[in-house]
Order: C-alpha cells, then sequence, then structure tokens
C-alpha cells in the first residue's frame, strides 16, 4: 500500500526539465503495424485508469504495452531499440516463446527475456518479452539510444506479441504520458508520442469460411480459410483495440445486389483490451437456399454515442 502511494504521488508532482527523454522502444509504425494495447495504471487499489482518465489499463498493470496484431508479424523481426542512453544492468535471454491462452497460469519469470537499462539520477527503463535468442546487449554493456537490445517475442506472461515497457524512478513507477489525469511526459518530440492520446483501432479483421477463435485470429488470421460460398456460412471476424463500455461495433455483410444480408450490433463491455468479434451468416439469413455467385462486401464500424469512430470494408468473390 505504501508503495503504490508513493506511486500516485510520483506520477502527480511535476517533473523537472532535465528528466529523462525517451524514444519510442520499438520499431514499427504506431498505429499501422504496431499499437498500444495498455497504459500504466495511475491509481492505487481496486479501479483502473489511465493518463487520459480513460481504463485502457488493467489493475496494477505498471507498464506499456506496444503489441504487433498476430504471432506471424513477429516473422519480420520486431526490433526493440533503447529509448535512451544508459547502461545495462539486467539481462535475460533463457526463456521458452510461449503465449498464453486467456487465463492460463502466468509464469514465474513474468517478463521473460528482456533488458533492464539504467540512465542516472535513479531513472530505469525495463523491456520484457523479447524472443529466446535475440538479446543482443549484456549486462554493464552501455547503450546508445536507438540501440537494438533485441527482437519482440511472447517469452514470459504475456497471451499476446507484444514489448512491455516500464519505467521507473528509484523504485517508484513513473507513467511515461501526460494527460489530464497526469503523467511524466517524458517522451521526446520526435518519438510520436509526446501528444499521443488513447483511441479506437482496428487490430486486424476479416472474412473467414470456418468458425475463428481468438486464438486463432491472435495467432495467424491468413490461415483462417476464405469463404467457400455454396450452403457454408461466411464468418466476420474482428478484434478492436480501445472501444469503451457502451460503444457499439456494428459487422455488415452485402450480397451481390447490394442487399443487406446481416447487419449485427455488439455492445461493448469492457474497455480494457481488445474486444473480439464474431458473426456466423448463413444463406437464408439473405433469403438464400445458397449463396449466389458474385462479389460480397463485409463492413465493420464503430459508434460511440451514435458518432461514427471506425469504418472499413473489404469484398470477397463467391463462385
Amino acid at each position: 500500500m505504501l508503495r503504490r502511494l508513493a506511486f500516485a504521488a510520483l506520477l502527480c508532482a511535476p517533473l523537472p526539465a532535465q528528466a529523462l527523454e525517451l524514444s519510442l522502444p520499438v520499431d514499427c509504425a504506431l498505429g499501422r503495424d504496431c499499437f498500444i494495447q495498455h497504459l500504466v495504471d495511475r491509481i492505487p487499489g481496486p479501479g483502473v485508469q489511465d493518463f487520459a482518465c480513460g481504463a485502457a489499463s488493467y489493475e496494477g498493470h505498471e507498464g506499456v504495452d506496444i503489441r504487433v496484431p498476430a504471432l506471424t508479424d513477429l516473422k519480420r523481426g520486431v526490433t526493440i531499440r533503447a529509448a535512451a542512453e544508459g547502461r545495462v544492468v539486467r539481462a535475460m535471454d533463457s526463456q521458452l516463446d510461449h503465449m498464453l491462452e486467456d487465463g492460463q497460469a502466468l509464469f514465474a519469470a513474468n517478463c521473460g527475456n528482456g533488458v533492464t537499462l539504467e540512465h542516472g539520477e535513479g531513472w530505469i527503463t525495463q523491456y520484457c518479452h523479447m524472443v529466446l535468442g535475440s538479446v543482443q546487449v549484456r549486462v554493464g554493456d552501455v547503450v546508445q539510444r536507438g540501440q537494438p537490445l533485441g527482437n519482440m517475442g511472447v517469452s514470459g506472461a504475456t497471451s499476446f506479441p507484444h514489448l512491455h515497457f516500464a519505467v521507473k524512478k528509484g523504485e517508484l513507477v513513473a507513467d511515461p504520458f501526460k494527460g489530464a489525469c497526469g503523467g511524466s511526459g517524458l517522451w521526446r518530440g520526435d518519438s510520436g508520442l509526446a501528444g499521443w492520446t488513447p483511441r479506437p483501432e482496428i487490430l486486424n479483421w476479416g472474412l473467414a469460411g470456418a468458425p475463428p477463435t481468438l486464438q486463432a485470429v491472435k495467432t495467424d488470421p491468413a490461415a483462417l480459410p476464405p469463404p467457400a460460398g455454396g450452403r457454408d456460412f461466411i464468418f466476420i471476424w474482428a478484434q478492436v483495440l480501445g472501444a469503451r463500455p457502451g460503444d457499439e461495433l456494428r459487422a455488415s455483410l452485402r450480397d451481390p445486389s447490394g442487399k443487406i444480408a446481416a447487419d449485427e450490433p455488439y455492445r461493448v463491455d469492457s474497455g480494457s483490451g481488445v474486444f473480439f468479434l464474431r458473426l456466423g451468416v448463413e444463406p437464408k439469413d439473405g433469403g438464400y437456399e445458397i449463396w449466389p455467385p458474385g462479389g460480397y462486401e463485409g463492413s465493420l464500424r464503430l459508434l460511440r454515442e451514435g458518432r461514427e469512430l471506425l469504418r472499413d470494408s473489404r469484398r470477397i468473390d463467391l463462385r
């Protein structure tokens, strides 16, 4: 309790101008091929609050989770880089890569393969969940801003591929973002994060010919079979990040004539992670015995208090 109270006091206190300045610690394009899923939980005890007064976190979370949509995205090698110049004080590269299923017990080495850097004045940064065999530094090494430390992976306690990036001042957690509900404001102007705020984003979505599971779309969505037509179902699936409780996610399907075969609303009930949607549409939903050949359009929309925040669509051809 004392530690979390001190944590809250630090986050609300102004920091000196010479405080640590951080660069983006992942070699990726935010909002395009990587996304921020969880932020620092700024309040002690029960309840969750991020720096923007929202709930893009979970209770007791002490870092920033920057993820890629699926496990197969790691094949390109997502480089983790030093957010600032520092000295390596901890390094681990012995944990197996294993993406946990939701609700599965956590490993003892929660951080997995990772690196901790010391930056002086009591500042440290921590980089977790790297791929086994990818860590490129050793304890005692001095690293420069932007220097590669390893590659993003799924070692330790994680149910999705990401970097857990944490900042501390001594033993106290520091939130690197600054917003309406506080934070340290540690990001450099060229990091792309100095003015960033949580927003809803589509991680990935598509149309499939078999019922997709959450684990399947987190692992390799390209392996899902395409719709086959005939009497088979067409499944619309999506992972949406940053939706708030009360938001409405709508999935729809238009047939080759432009008629809506399905248009289903889903009420979001949690805002702390990724909302998974799966809608199965069969020919009789569109008034058919079998799907007529031609082009079909699936669409996805996110509405908040009647205002459209997200929209995307894609086509498939059935023969």
